[in-house]
Parts: C-alpha cells; sequence; structure tokens
C-alpha cells in the first residue's frame, strides 16, 4: 500500500504479483519435469551448466548453494523465530511481573527462539510423513487465521461499524520506482512455492502434482490477501496501514479487542509452519549439494530407518547459531560505515563472490589430504547418527 499508494492499484498489484508467480511456477514446473531430481533450481544450473566448462560450469549452482544456505537460508531462519518469539511473548506478557520482564525479557525470547528451531530440526529429523503431518497442520491453521481476519472485516461492514473502503485510484503512485518496488514486495509475499520443487524425488506423480499444487495454492492465496488487505481497511485508515508493524494485531486490538490473542496465535503457528518447510527445502539442497561433490558427502547420508538426510537437517538447524551471532557482530560494524545506498549491494555482491574463494580450494582443486580428512569424517557421522549413502533404489 505504501509504494502503490492508492486501494485499487494495490489491489492491481496483489492480483498481477500472484499471476506472475504463477506463470513462474509454471516455468519450474516445467523444468521439475525435464530435471527430476531435487534441488530445485540448484539441480537445474547443475544440469544445465556442469559439462560446459571444468571450472566455470558447476559454478552457477555452487553459487547458488553458497547463498542459499549459507546467507539466505540461517538468516531466514534466525529472523522467523526472532519474530514467533515476540510474538509468543507479547501475547503472554500480561501474565508477567514488570520485575520479571525488565531482567530476563531478552534471555526468554532467545529460549523462545531457539526452541522452535530445536522443534522445526526434530520434526523434519523423525519423517517425512511426520514433517507433512505438521506442515498440513500448520497450513491449516494459517489459513484459519486469514479467515479470522476476514470474517472480522465482514463484521465491521455488516454492523455498520468500519470504515468505508472504495476501490479507487486516487493517489496512485505512477512511478517506475514505486511501481517496481510496489511488485517486488507483492511477490516477495507469495514466495514460496518453489520449494516444492527443491523435493521433487520425493514427490508421488512429480510431472503432474507439482503443476497442481503451486497453481492452486497460488490462485487460493491471491484470493485470501486481496480479501484481507479489504479487511483490514475496514478498521484501519490507509495512514495506519502503511505505519503499522503489525497490521494483523493492530486490526484484531481494533476489532476483536482481547480477542486479538487468537490472531497473535495464528501468526506464531505460520512462523513455525514457514521455518519448517525452510529446513525440509534446505536440508534437500544440502543433500544435492552433497551427491554432486560440492560439499562433504556425509551430507547426502539418509538415515537407515527414516530414510530422511538427517546430517544435513542437523547443520541447517544448528547453523542458525553462529550465522546469528555473526551477523548480529556484523551489522554493528558494518551499519555506521553505511552512509549510501549503493553501499549494500555492494556487500551483497561481495558475499557472493566470497563464494569463489572457497569453490576453489575445495571443491574444485581437492587435495588428497582434504579428501583423507573427509572421508575419516564420514565414516565418523555414519557411525554416530546411523546413516549412509543413498542407494540406487
Amino acid at each position: 500500500m505504501g509504494y502503490s499508494g492508492s486501494v485499487g492499484l494495490c489491489t492491481v498489484v496483489w492480483i498481477l504479483s500472484g499471476f506472475i508467480s504463477s506463470l513462474s511456477a509454471m516455468c519450474v514446473a516445467e523444468l521439475s519435469t525435464v530435471v527430476p531430481k531435487s534441488g530445485g533450481a540448484y539441480a537445474y544450473f547443475f544440469t544445465a551448466y556442469a559439462d560446459l566448462h571444468q571450472f566455470f560450469g558447476p559454478l552457477p549452482s555452487f553459487l547458488y548453494m553458497w547463498v542459499i544456505l549459507l546467507i539466505n537460508t540461517p538468516c531466514s531462519l534466525a529472523l522467523t523465530s526472532m519474530i514467533f518469539a515476540s510474538y509468543v511473548y507479547g501475547t503472554f506478557r500480561p501474565l508477567v511481573t514488570e520485575e520479571f520482564n525488565s531482567h530476563y525479557e531478552i534471555i526468554l525470547k532467545d529460549i523462545l527462539g531457539i526452541s522452535v528451531l530445536l522443534a522445526v530440526g526434530i520434526m523434519n529429523y523423525f519423517s517425512t510423513k511426520s514433517y507433512s503431518y505438521m506442515q498440513n497442520y500448520f497450513t491449516v491453521s494459517k489459513m484459519f487465521g486469514c479467515l479470522y481476519v476476514i470474517l472480522g472485516g465482514l463484521y465491521m461492514v455488516v454492523t455498520g461499524k468500519g470504515k468505508p473502503v472504495q476501490f479507487t485510484f486516487d493517489g496512485s503512485k505512477i512511478t517506475l520506482d514505486s511501481l517496481v518496488m510496489a511488485f517486488y514486495y507483492g511477490i516477495y509475499t507469495y514466495n514460496g512455492w518453489s520449494s516444492v520443487a527443491g523435493v521433487t524425488e520425493e514427490i508421488k506423480k512429480p510431472d503432474k502434482n507439482i503443476l497442481r499444487s503451486v497453481i492452486l495454492s497460488l490462485a487460493t492465496l491471491t484470493v485470501l490477501f486481496v480479501m484481507m488487505n479489504y479487511a483490514y481497511l475496514t478498521a484501519m485508515s490507509i495512514p495506519d496501514f502503511i505505519l503499522s508493524d503489525a497490521v494483523a494485531v493492530d486490526f484484531g486490538h481494533e476489532v476483536f479487542g482481547r480477542g486479538k490473542i487468537i490472531i497473535s496465535i495464528f501468526v506464531a503457528m505460520s512462523l513455525i509452519g514457514s521455518s519448517l518447510s525452510t529446513v525440509f527445502y534446505s536440508s534437500r539442497l544440502w543433500f544435492a549439494a552433497a551427491r554432486n561433490g560440492q560439499v562433504a558427502e556425509f551430507l547426502s547420508y539418509i538415515h537407515k530407518k527414516r530414510m530422511t538426510p538427517t546430517p544435513a537437517v542437523i547443520v541447517e538447524v544448528f547453523l542458525v547459531v553462529p550465522v546469528l551471532v555473526a551477523t548480529v557482530y556484523t551489522v554493528m560494524t558494518v551499519v555506521p560505515l553505511i552512509t549510501q545506498p549503493p553501499t549494500r549491494y555492494i556487500v551483497s555482491a561481495l558475499l557472493v563472490l566470497l563464494g569463489i574463494v572457497f569453490y576453489y580450494p575445495f571443491v574444485f582443486r581437492q587435495r588428497p589430504a582434504m579428501s583423507k580428512v573427509s572421508d575419516k569424517l564420514s565414516r565418523f557421522i555414519q557411525d554416530i547418527l546411523h546413516v549412509e549413502p543413498q542407494t540406487a533404489e
């Protein structure tokens, strides 16, 4: 809304963002039938370019893996766990004394964040079926949360307590930078559908089910997002809507009063579901990269009984801790030095290029000594976690 400026243009952006995401999903669904391997875009990059050049061929897939697994996913999981902790703590904060708040608030939030990460890791560790069951549960909860907001907006309209919402284009920001940013955030909101292609080998009839799942889910989300935005505007003015840090909670406070706690619970459950799918996808990406020899071999091992990539799940969950610490100190050091926006893009580019520094000695030029260390580590991991290399079956 902040970049579109009007209800009409905001609605158009939501619908077109869903449509563009659907087109992208169809492209990925087609690629998943041509390259029926787990790993998603990583598998497509590796299949397309790996044989073209000894050094530069596998590089695109390695850099993709580098950015997603070592930068994007750990930071995303850390942020999600922190938001989850804030929502849960804020929900039950009235039950805690002020003295307890002032002394242990930060510690409590850290414990909550770490606890949800461990829970997500355990759910991914046990079996794919347990993951599917829990993911379905959190998805249904998320849908009920959306419907709860929509029904709240409908209540405001029916009772006449709501603000009039007019579908107009008055105040629309028709500039290139505003439109680009509006579509950027709109399309980003639909992000997550690409994770389906990351687990192609574990889906029955992927040539049919991947396309069906992404198209159905994106169509449903488009309708829900548009209706939720209209619901929000029945209780909030456009300026309040734009400035709000937690729109759903503020809406719940205006409409439901104490019933806003239900929205906080739904948001927390949605965050758990998001973390759950993130770990599920990223562990399969570790698995695919290890199978291609771009990371340690033991990350391609699967549990003998549970048939899950146990080492990859454990690495991804615990990788969040050092990344979170490194991110905090990096931000504290770098942010004061940033005075111009382009600096951020330079830092991002350097992080990507840093992958080449690791790619050359550890992947392209593997020394015998490194291979011996890797073999010993692989045997040790096999004994400890009861995993083994994937068989041809």
